[in-house]
């Protein structure tokens, strides 16, 4: 096979003709994978004076969703929101809010961003909320509908 000049940008290889006509940059789907993994990674990487775990050694996922609610009720009665936290694992919302005299369900899932900055959808099918919380691993939250001043 002729040389075509057109190699594998992680790991050098000589990419198949026949992919290369494609327009492909990677020699294997290993390599496509190890290159989104990578990308991944940087686009969630926190530095570490950002980073919500620092000093906390390992966190269980538990864990890490425990500090999302409490980061999430901080930042509600911030807005000057009554918040009240589940104390049950098995409850149906996370968090419940007082707006405007209405109590409202709030749903707290921790999301992380693809290699091109989207925030991934967690899967809530199922789940009865009125007001949805994202939080980043860098702590930035946001709210599904967006909240207005309470």
């Amino acid at each position: 096979m002729p040389d075509h000049g057109k190699t594998c940008i992680v790991c050098g290889n000589e990419i198949p003709q026949v992919k290369v006509s494609r327009g492909a940059r990677y020699c294997s789907t290993q390599c496509r994978n190890a290159a989104y993994k990578a990308r991944y990674h940087e686009a969630n990487k926190v530095a570490p004076e950002g980073n919500l775990n620092v000093g906390l050694g390992e966190v269980t996922p538990n864990t890490r969703a425990s500090i999302n609610e409490l980061l999430v009720s901080a930042d509600l009665m911030r807005r000057g929101f009554h918040v009240y936290r589940a104390l049950a694992p098995g409850s149906p919302c996370n968090l419940v809010m007082l707006r405007a005299g209405v109590l409202e369900r709030v749903e707290v899932r921790a999301v992380v961003r693809t290699p091109s900055g989207k925030l991934m959808r967690p899967n809530v099918a199922g789940k009865n909320f009125d007001v949805l919380a994202l939080v980043e691993r860098d702590g930035t939250i946001h709210y599904e509908p967006p909240l207005a001043p309470a």
